[in-house]
């Protein structure tokens, strides 16, 4: 008999919640400790208004074709929805305000439909009209259709004519297409459309809602209080259940496994074929709203979604865990181990309550006399360890045996190993006997941890874990193998161990994460990249699938043991697990497993877990493989959308961003994205896996580029779905390569024939002067030669060249143009033994800039001088000398610090006066320097030959002084310069 649930509870509401300021993220849960999970068999998340919908009602809803992405109608036009936002669907203009209440979703044709009003459009992959009718079906690429005057068309193409001219005004709601006849809905009834006979016949007097197909045998028909199956062999009803209450509308029903779920006006119905029961949920119970419309269903997310008439979309996720949590004084504390009991059921501690499981239902609660720390079987005895007081012994069906009392230490758990003796886990190491009064410590020495864990493994080995490590110890026990903190930094406390069937250890870690053991090497999962697996390891289980159930404070993670083996065999590059949490029904995320028996499993298909509130029942299956297709969503340039064809950006481009996405419905697939930005034939790695759905690029430098991106979840999948685009940054025009040829060769050139050209005008005037004025000449060419030695020059041209290679081109710009106004000085100027002191100054000026970019800015220069001395005359290129043995022999060696070059010039009587001081090292250590060197500086002595020459041809008297700087630490030289004026 049919029995009529109606649950009474608080609502869930689990909130969308942001990645980013313009990307909507996946679903967060929030549950009220009131809510009792096991009642409704799915989790709820509600999207609305403030989820980025524009308006609350949906009409109708479909997928697009290969994909999960939802589309919806409300009364705005046109929506999609991939997980992460809500869109308008395009093209925008011509589907605005188009109100659609039913769409279809044609696998086979890659093809969505539309009815609106009673018009029939193609709506993806580009809109069209198809006709006009009042009812349509659409089933296996056929479009079945019929019209206000009763003709039964088949794609477009007149087939039938059910009633001549339709006289007698006949509504038509609803038309499936049956082995060749057809269902049709009219008026108050249901009818049969023979089409072999032409002949109409009526087979069910009650308003028609909806028809839905099961099979070809059968289909489902909504009337206005009931539900039917129709057999169409034999043409007879029956009758599923009976609703009551009055004034209902079903709109949508879809059948998933046993289950047939039911949308009405009045909120959602359940019916599980299977019980018989029938369950009412209503805003009154569990939903935000009861109008309620169509439904898209994935079997591959486990999650269905429902259009709402005010409330905007409803997810339904299928719960795969239930938590068995009541708000009472024996549920108050964290539960301590799962213990499962043959024909009993599952064991766990909270405080001093032992609690007796099924599934999520509370058995039995018995007292103890302890505080609960861990859960243990020997034999027919169930040992409860304390914290502070012992052990307690019970039968299996929960009758206390006798208390072991001992206040001195915690009791982490009981182990029985091959040779039947007892180990004992407890906060100082373990103990060891034959019977649990009679155990006594165990090398205390090396197993010094608090130890938490036992394993023995096939050879018999007995793994101990603990806060320090693990200890292995050989089958006959006399040896000990230590694996400790000190051994494995950061290796953290073992909670777990499992082996697989190659005899290798994985082994569950809280703060270090995962490891695997073999022939005595341990290898760390954690350190390697793009592990995200966590650092808390509490759980290791393997299921009958062959997958590891993992737990830890962050819900539970899955993943298969043969992925597990492919990351730390470098198959795969990353380790993604499925998670589950409280979205697929678990109350608290915060897992327990500090101690033994840290779950409990019957068949390695139902598992228990304890956890900060309650016991969470898990029945393991494959977890589906759901990868589809990475889109890229829209390219910004500056925040301007641009065209995903013949991508070319200009140099001044400041941020060039990448959306993409995959479409994500469900948090447990655990989707990650990676991307490489290379140049072309340019080989990189993938980035470190992300949740973001986009890349913001910028500053790149010019040339051609690919962005690639690649979606990756829990499957794990060696090649994963990528996109691929190409672009292009282009360089400012100094930037090319044929700029900066010109450019060298242009002014290689010119400085080859200005030098040719001055040395042939030079050779020409040597061979007409007197000696006198060869020696002033020769004098004058050696110390232009000085100031523009080859070791300058090929410097100069040396740095503007590597500033070039490293494209800092405005340093090269500036230092290149600085470079050709000295080189056009000493040309203009060479055959002038007298400039003013603004010329000779400017030419210093543009020699030291050259000098600092060479000393990397470890150079800087004062020049100090009246401004009424500018146009006075004196000997040309004779400070530069100077200047060049200060940098040569006394900045140039200097350790620390920055060179300073002091220039000062003033007017005494008829005299200039000009001293140039240096901080160098002075000249006592450049002599020590140079004393190995062959070279010597010849700046001094040319200085000297010139004043004799200006003495003794212009009667020009020119003096100079040399003085050594050694004061407070410092060191340097100052040399002062007089000259007479003309």
């Amino acid at each position: 008999m049919i029995r009529l649930i109606i649950i009474r509870k608080s609502i869930i509401f689990l909130l969308l919640g942001l990645i980013s300021p313009s990307i909507w993220g996946q679903i967060l849960g929030h549950f009220d400790e009131k809510v009792n999970l096991n009642y409704f068999p799915y989790t709820l998340s509600n999207y609305n208004t403030q989820h980025g919908l524009i308006q609350g009602q949906i009409t109708s809803l479909t997928r697009l074709p290969d994909s999960k992405t939802l589309l919806f109608s409300n009364y705005n036009g046109l929506f999609t929805f991939n997980g992460y936002s809500f869109d308008i669907y395009k093209p925008t203009e011509q589907l605005e305000n188009r109100v659609f209440k039913k769409l279809w979703l044609d696998e086979r044709r890659k093809i969505v439909y539309g009815y609106r009003g009673d018009d029939l459009f193609i709506v993806y992959p580009k809109l069209s009209w198809i006709g006009r009718y009042k009812a349509v079906s659409i089933s296996r690429g056929m479009i079945y259709a019929i019209d206000s005057m009763g003709r039964i068309s088949i794609n477009g193409k007149n087939k039938y004519q059910v009633v001549k001219q339709n006289k007698e005004n006949k509504v038509f709601s609803q038309l499936v297409e049956v082995n060749g006849d057809f269902l049709i809905a009219q008026n108050q009834e249901l009818a049969l459309f023979n089409s072999k006979k032409n002949s109409l016949q009526t087979i069910l007097k009650e308003e028609v809602q909806s028809i839905i197909s099961i099979n070809n045998t059968k289909k489902y028909v909504l009337t206005k209080d009931n539900l039917w199956i129709y057999n169409t062999t034999n043409h007879s009803f029956s009758k599923l259940f009976y609703y009551p209450k009055k004034e209902i509308f079903f709109n949508d029903l879809i059948q998933i496994d046993s289950k047939l779920l039911i949308t009405s006006n009045q909120g959602l119905f359940l019916f599980d074929k299977k019980k018989k029961e029938l369950s009412h949920f209503d805003e009154n119970t569990i939903l935000p709203t009861n109008i309620l419309n169509y439904i898209s269903y994935d079997r591959s997310s486990e999650c269905l979604f429902i259009g709402t008439g005010n409330k905007g979309l409803l997810k339904l996720e299928l719960k795969t865990a239930l938590t068995g949590y009541i708000k009472e004084d024996y549920t108050s504390r964290s539960f301590a181990s799962a213990l499962a009991v043959e024909g009993k059921g599952v064991y766990s501690g909270s405080g001093t309550y032992l609690l007796l499981y099924n599934k999520s239902v509370i058995k039995k609660v018995i007292k103890l006399p302890i505080l609960i720390a861990s859960l243990s079987r020997v034999n027919s005895s169930i040992y409860a360890g304390s914290w502070g007081d012992g052990i307690v012994e019970l039968s299996l069906d929960g009758k206390i045996i006798h208390h072991y009392s001992d206040k001195k230490s915690n009791f982490h758990g009981v182990f029985k190993d091959h040779n039947d003796e007892i180990w004992i886990a407890y906060t100082y190491g373990v103990k060891k006997g034959k019977t649990i009064a009679k155990s006594k410590n165990y090398a205390g020495k090396q197993i010094q941890m608090q130890v938490v864990s036992f394993f023995e493994n096939s050879k018999k080995e007995l793994f101990i874990g603990g806060d320090d490590g693990f200890r292995i110890l050989s089958a006959d026990r006399k040896k000990i193998k230590t694996f400790n903190k000190e051994r494995i930094p950061g290796i953290g406390e073992i909670r777990s161990f499992l082996e697989d069937k190659n005899g290798g250890m994985w082994i569950g870690s809280n703060g270090g994460g995962l490891f695997y053991l073999k022939n005595n090497t341990i290898i760390s999962l954690k350190n390697k990249t793009n592990y995200l697996l966590g650092n808390e390891i509490f759980t290791l289980a393997l299921d009958k699938f062959g997958q590891v159930i993992i737990t830890s404070n962050k819900g539970i993670k899955i993943i298969s043991l043969q992925k597990l083996n492919d990351f730390k065999d470098n198959k795969t590059d990353y380790l993604i697990p499925y998670y589950i949490d409280e979205n697929k029904g678990i109350y608290n995320n915060e897992f327990n497993g500090g101690f033994l028996n840290n779950f409990a499993s019957f068949d390695k298909k139902n598992y228990y877990f304890p956890t900060l509130q309650g016991i969470v029942y898990y029945q393991s299956h494959p977890i589906p493989n759901s990868s589809e297709k990475i889109r890229i969503n829209e390219i910004l340039s500056d925040d301007k959308s641009v065209e995903n064809s013949n991508l070319i950006f200009k140099r001044n481009t400041k941020q060039i961003t990448f959306s993409f996405f995959t479409s994500n419905l469900v948090a447990y697939q655990n989707i990650h994205y990676q991307y490489i930005i290379a140049k072309k034939d340019e080989i990189k790695k993938w980035s470190k896996p992300q949740k973001e759905t986009e890349v913001k690029l910028q500053n790149i430098e010019p040339g051609q580029y690919v962005f690639m991106v690649r979606s990756i979840d829990a499957s794990n999948h060696p090649k994963p779905y990528f996109s691929k685009i190409e672009f292009e940054i282009q360089p400012y025009f100094y930037e090319t390569w044929w700029f900066i040829i010109v450019l060298i060769i242009g002014i290689s050139s010119l400085f080859i024939g200005i030098v040719a050209f001055q040395f042939y005008k030079k050779r020409k005037r040597l061979t007409k002067i007197l000696e006198m004025d060869m020696l002033i000449q020769e004098t004058e060419i050696k110390a232009i030669h000085a100031q523009m030695n080859p070791h300058f020059i090929f410097n100069s041209l040396h740095l503007i060249n590597h500033l070039i290679s490293s494209k800092r081109y405005k340093k090269a710009e500036e230092l290149l143009l600085n470079f050709s106004k000295l080189l056009r000085n000493v040309l203009e100027k060479s055959d002038q033994l007298f400039i003013t002191i603004s010329e000779e100054l400017h030419f210093i000026e543009l020699y030291l800039n050259i000098q600092k970019s060479r000393f990397n800015n470890k150079l800087n220069f004062i020049i100090k001088c009246d401004t009424e001395l500018g146009n006075i005359k004196i000997p040309s290129m004779i400070i530069q000398p100077i200047v060049e043995n200060a940098l040569l022999h006394g900045i140039a060696h200097k350790m620390n610090g920055i060179g300073i070059i002091t220039i000062s010039i003033s007017k005494k009587n008829q005299q200039i006066h000009i001293s140039i001081e240096d901080n160098g090292i002075g000249r006592k250590a450049s002599a020590i320097l140079n004393s190995t060197k062959s070279h010597r500086s010849a700046g001094y002595s040319l200085i000297q030959k010139k004043i004799d020459l200006l003495k003794s041809k212009y009667k020009i008297a020119v003096s100079y002084t040399i003085t050594d700087i050694e004061k407070d630490n410092t060191t340097g030289t100052l040399v002062n310069l007089i000259i007479d004026i003309q």
